[in-house]
């Protein structure tokens, strides 16, 4: 119960310093203005800057990008998820979502794992399978960094109460909030990117994730 109490009072504190946090989302400011015009360059896509976040491995958030051109996230930082089936995730990553769920819990919610990493040639196998509106292509799917989760069972609910609870945690939904994409959002998506960066994607999303949680009651 200690450590439940503890976590509820970190959330509350989180909410408390968001409007400060806001006001220091420059961080990075060089290297998202490159990353958004080397994205308007390849893939045609306009990004503006406050959309990009660089998460906690230095990888990139809220723009295509081909994440195995660069060891973000080595084998040594994995870890095999026993209760769910040897699923892999990175051991940060891991800790966190431990404490989103035992957070969950006290109010009834559930949150179970369907898919966490996701190798190049599985990635590759499930566009082949699916086409480029379900799908990224292979070297460009989150999931190779093994900070990404595929969640069983998000309804309105669930998904209502992570907008409202996960940032804190350093979680975002970033394959529903996101520009130029073919692909439809999906809200059982959510990659930790550690929490200054969730922080920061909370801000430059604001009014959209605020409309969603309010269409979702």
């Amino acid at each position: 119960m200690q450590r439940i109490y503890y976590l509820l009072l970190g959330l509350f504190m989180s909410s408390f310093v968001q409007a400060q946090d806001c006001e220091k989302a420059w961080m990075h400011y060089e290297r998202r203005v490159e990353l958004s015009q080397r994205t308007a360059q390849e893939f045609g896509v306009e990004v503006p800057i406050e959309k990009i976040q660089i998460d906690f491995l230095g990888a990139p958030v809220g723009i295509p990008f081909n994440y195995t051109t660069k060891e973000y996230s080595p084998y040594s930082d994995h870890q095999k998820l026993e209760k769910d089936g040897n699923l892999l995730l990175h051991k940060e990553a891991n800790r966190s979502l431990e404490d989103l769920k035992a957070i969950a819990q006290q109010v009834g919610i559930e949150l179970k794992l369907n898919n966490t990493y996701r190798s190049y040639s599985e990635q590759k196998h499930l566009h082949d399978k699916l086409g480029g509106h379900q799908a990224e292509k292979p070297g460009y799917s989150e999931h190779h960094l093994c900070t990404a989760i595929d969640l069983k069972n998000v309804n309105n609910k669930k998904f209502r109460w992570l907008l409202q609870n996960a940032f804190a945690f350093g979680w975002v939904p970033s394959y529903y909030f996101r520009e130029g994409t073919k692909i439809k959002k999906e809200p059982w998506h959510w990659r930790y990117v550690g929490t200054l960066a969730a922080k920061k994607f909370r801000c430059a999303w604001e009014l959209e994730i605020n409309r969603c949680i309010w269409k979702l009651r």
